[in-house]
């Protein structure tokens, strides 16, 4: 009965967690519509790589398909799956630490803190396959704690194949089983899974679409990001409190090694890595809401008076951090009458479509008219690259009864098209004009989806 009970606390924000996300649901300017469309792609017996660009990765675009599948095609329905994994990441973070702590209460806020983390509310709103990835690191690490070290290998090949930038955590479980438990056969063991699971994923892409997967691969190591002291800035505004556990984690490394390990080699990623996005901090967002834990046993023994206080610090932290996300970011990049553009764009009846990568897939989709190319991903550092030439793709568009989806102000002006790189804009001035713009709800002065005919 007391177990129950305690579940039904945890059941109770869990649901409030859907509860926020639910009702704003609805199709973004996202990176999820290039995944959403990558995936159905992949159902059409098309190969990643060979017949599709893509730049990270293989594992996470056939995870995407079979979402695809899950969601029975729908767009919308898809997006719920990125909330639904943070869910279960916060039944396993509770799980992981009741079994270290066996305190019901600290495992609860381990839980919320990861939950209720403003990158989690943030970026949630959003299905890439971090939080699919964190399931697999999670599950590695609760293996590797238990010294299955063969399984923990193998969830840590699918958490890395899935996203890249979990790389840190798989090298610090490798230093940790090397170098602090001395576990040469352990680590054997821990190689031999991430080995051979790694190797049975990618050996076909090697075999079929060799050149394509190692040039994709190394533009995706090439390519640039925000700026890295605006993606920690504003961990620290907003999450202080992990980012306080991210410290504390760096000074208790004597008491647990592998998350100060875990610390530190997330901070030399973080220096020498070049495209960091805000996102690409959910790799450690699950093992700092483990560790707080550590944190609390520390505090505690100080100041007897904080196990009482920090459940209430705790609360008024998750309670700000809710309002802050349903007022400022809950709507972010929502794009309004999506009915309306795709009816436009069907009673156009163009051959194809080309635009910028955050909306363009997901209305090729819902139109059922074919990406230019069959070009998925028009991320403007591709075109920076010289991977992809604008103006080759703009005259392609304009010569091919082509729509061009562009982004800008209520304008509706050429002049004014914004991530100008994946175009050339002379090419579209001289033989494009402006269709109709569409709302969306942007944070800065692009605020509107403008479809160019060009034909």
């Amino acid at each position: 009965m007391k177990n129950q009970k305690h579940i039904a606390l945890l059941l109770i924000p869990i649901l409030l967690f859907l509860l926020i996300k639910l009702p704003p649901l609805s199709i973004r300017l996202s990176d999820t519509n290039t995944y959403f469309y990558t995936g159905y792609k992949l159902l059409q017996q098309e190969l990643l790589y060979k017949d599709i660009f893509f730049t990270n990765l293989p594992l996470w675009p056939y995870i995407s398909s079979v979402y695809y599948l899950i969601t029975f095609g729908d767009i919308r329905l898809f997006y719920t799956t990125a909330f639904l994994e943070v869910t279960v990441i916060a039944l396993l973070i509770y799980f992981i630490v009741y079994t270290k702590t066996k305190d019901y209460l600290t495992s609860i806020i381990s839980s919320l803190l990861y939950m209720f983390s403003s990158i989690v509310l943030i970026t949630s709103d959003h299905q890439t396959g971090v939080f699919t990835a964190s399931i697999f690191i999670l599950l590695s690490y609760f293996f590797l704690s238990k010294k299955y070290f063969l399984i923990s290998g193998v969830f840590a090949s699918l958490g890395l194949l899935t996203k890249a930038y979990f790389l840190p955590i798989v090298l610090s479980f490798t230093i940790y089983i090397l170098f602090i438990k001395k576990g040469h056969k352990q680590l054997l063991r821990f190689l031999a899974g991430f080995i051979s699971c790694t190797t049975i994923i990618i050996l076909p892409f090697l075999l079929f679409a060799g050149k394509e997967f190692l040039t994709d691969l190394f533009y995706s190591l090439t390519r640039g990001g925000m700026a890295k002291q605006d993606a920690i800035r504003d961990f620290v505004r907003y999450d202080f409190i992990l980012f306080s556990i991210f410290i504390f984690n760096l000074f208790n490394f004597k008491k647990n090694s592998l998350f100060a390990l875990i610390s530190l080699i997330s901070i030399v990623f973080f220096f020498f890595y070049q495209g960091l996005y805000y996102i690409y901090l959910n790799f450690i967002m699950p093992f700092l809401a483990i560790s707080f834990y550590n944190l609390s046993n520390f505090l505690v023994q100080k100041r007897p008076f904080l196990k009482r206080a920090l459940p209430l610090i705790i609360f008024f932290a998750t309670v700000i951090n809710i309002s802050m996300y349903t007022i400022y970011f809950s709507n972010l990049g929502v794009v309004k009458n999506i009915s309306s553009i795709i009816e436009l764009i069907k009673k156009e009846n163009p051959k194809y479509l080309y635009g910028t990568v955050d909306i363009t897939p997901a209305l090729a989709f819902l139109t059922k008219i074919p990406l230019l190319d069959n070009i998925v991903d028009t991320n403007p550092n591709i075109f920076g690259k010289k991977i992809l030439d604008n103006k080759k793709l703009t005259q392609k568009a304009i010569d091919t009864k082509t729509i061009v989806v562009a982004r800008g102000n209520n304008k509706l002006s050429i002049a004014d098209v914004a991530t100008n790189v994946i175009f050339d804009k002379d090419l579209l001035r001289k033989h494009c004009k402006p269709l109709a713009g569409f709302p969306t709800y942007p944070k800065n002065e692009i605020n509107r989806i403008i479809l160019l005919k060009c034909y």
